[in-house]
């Protein structure tokens, strides 16, 4: 077949061009699976090698986002058409199925590989619906991870029912997709950092951080910064009207008249209040100022 990808020095040219034909390549993938023959297949795994060429070289190393990742999703949707295909051809008895090694078919190993490599293909494959699988690949975008690993990983974190939570030591790659999933749905639904560390065991500085390495917006944040700031508006507000009356009514006070017993105790509690009033000034003249 003929290359997909030619070489444009222009590198906004490049760009717009490398994301034209992987959206020109993706409409083709099923119309290849449909064929569901070995001249298919090896048109799939062609196209696949040119991709992971791209992906791999140096002339996208200063692309723009949208292009690095566009060629990344295409190479998992090949995958997929790779699989879906392979299936379908061992279904027509034109390949070699498992358990039924006939020798004069071809092995599904031509073009899904071996170990990890073909347990991943066939992972994000087999039982998974164009639904599933569309939504995956939502999910790795949007965490900018489009390995074959992370996209099957994102598969079976959608497949967890009920009230999974992982547990905070869970560094897996399922755990951390399914935690980003759970972070993310609670943002929508309102919640804040500090209810989703009630939920998750995990700290509010490290859902913060995963929300926003990732792309995560808490709206609730916003909410209750805005709420803190009206709530310290409020107190100064009211604090210095306070002083201020506190104020005018000492300048009332004849020191010769007040109790001496009584009078270092009071002395006492005025010391520390006006120590603690000092310490809070000088730190929002600090800020403001």
């Amino acid at each position: 077949m003929e290359s997909l990808f030619k070489e444009i020095n222009d590198t906004h040219d490049r760009d717009l061009y490398v994301l034209e034909v992987c959206r020109m390549t993706t409409a083709s993938l099923s119309r290849l699976a449909a064929e569901a023959n070995t001249e298919a297949l090896d048109e799939l795994w062609e196209m696949q090698q040119q991709v992971q060429g791209l992906a791999k070289g140096s002339s996208l190393h200063d692309a723009r986002y949208e292009a690095r990742i566009a060629v990344m999703e295409l190479s998992r949707r090949i995958d997929r058409a790779i699989g879906v295909t392979v299936r379908a051809a061992q279904a027509k008895g034109l390949v070699q199925s498992l358990g039924d090694p006939t020798a004069e078919l071809p092995s599904p190993k031509r073009w899904v590989g071996r170990g990890n490599t073909r347990q991943e293909m066939y992972g994000i494959t087999d039982r998974v619906s164009d639904e599933e699988f569309e939504a995956a690949l939502s999910r790795a975008r949007q965490d900018g991870n489009m390995s074959r690993r992370h996209v099957l990983a994102c598969i079976r974190a959608a497949e967890q029912v009920g009230d999974w939570v992982p547990h905070r030591n869970d560094h897996s790659t399922a755990g951390a997709a399914r935690r980003r999933q759970l972070i993310r749905e609670m943002a929508e639904e309102g919640k804040t950092s500090r209810d989703m560390e009630r939920i998750l065991g995990t700290l509010a500085q490290t859902v913060r951080l995963i929300a926003r390495n990732n792309g995560i917006e808490i709206p609730a944040e916003k909410f209750v910064a805005k709420t803190r700031v009206h709530k310290a508006d409020r107190i100064m507000e009211e604090t210095v009207n306070s002083l201020s009356a506190i104020a005018m009514s000492m300048e009332l006070v004849d020191p010769a008249e007040i109790d001496r017993d009584k009078a270092a105790g009071w002395l006492s509690i005025i010391d520390s209040s006006v120590r603690t009033i000092k310490q809070v000034a000088r730190s929002i003249r600090e800020e403001t100022l």
